[in-house]
């Protein structure tokens, strides 16, 4: 496997980020009854489950999104340009709790070669009225984000939104590993494609 630094951002039910996070933790550090020797595969030995539970979803006054701090001592990440940069910066691995009415809100900045953001989930992105995932996306830092229709975020299969298939995702230890080159390939292959400029700036 190559080498990488990654985030990884854990949205679901308060009660299961407990559980998962827990099991983060023991995977992490080589405790995990079942993968005793995973943590070979990072390269990255200050990733921990430490933000875990204590974000959460809130609209302040002005309309702007918040990304709420459940703790005293961690500031609240106020805009979507800011959530932005503390999804894409640091080494982290964070829980952000949600409940079914919840979306989840994918940035995408196609200047930013350095960050590929990737949603995993099993909602079925192809039905708009069951998908609860949103893509948001700009062309450059500068740019402000705006908001893609769903035709247009089925561009963004493969790309970066990952529809999982929860039963393959347990059998094959590689299924999301794999899912997610393909991602990755693909964003290389149409990154400069005018089509694809067009959808990210809207012009």
């Amino acid at each position: 496997m190559e080498k990488r630094n990654f985030n990884l951002v854990l949205h679901t039910t308060k009660e299961n980020l407990e559980h998962i996070a827990h099991a983060l933790d023991d995977y992490i550090n080589g405790k995990h009854e079942l993968f005793a020797k995973a943590n070979q595969y990072l390269n990255n030995e200050s990733i921990r489950c430490s933000h875990r539970v204590h974000w959460s979803w809130e609209s302040n006054e002005s309309g702007d999104l918040v990304l709420k701090s459940g703790r005293k001592e961690t500031q609240d990440v106020v805009s979507e340009e800011k959530i932005y940069d503390f999804f894409t910066t640091g080494d982290k691995c964070m829980g952000v709790k949600e409940d079914l009415t919840t979306m989840k809100i994918l940035w995408f900045t196609l200047a930013d070669s350095t960050v590929h953001p990737i949603v995993i989930d099993d909602d079925n992105f192809e039905q708009e009225l069951e998908s609860r995932v949103a893509v948001r996306a700009r062309k450059d830092r500068k740019d402000k984000f705006r908001q893609l229709s769903h035709e247009e975020s089925m561009l963004m299969q493969n790309v970066c939104l990952i529809h999982g298939d929860l039963i393959q995702a347990i059998l094959d230890p590689w299924y999301l590993v794999n899912a997610v080159t393909l991602c990755e390939e693909n964003l290389n292959r149409i990154r400069h494609h005018q089509q694809f400029v067009h959808l990210c700036s809207g012009t």
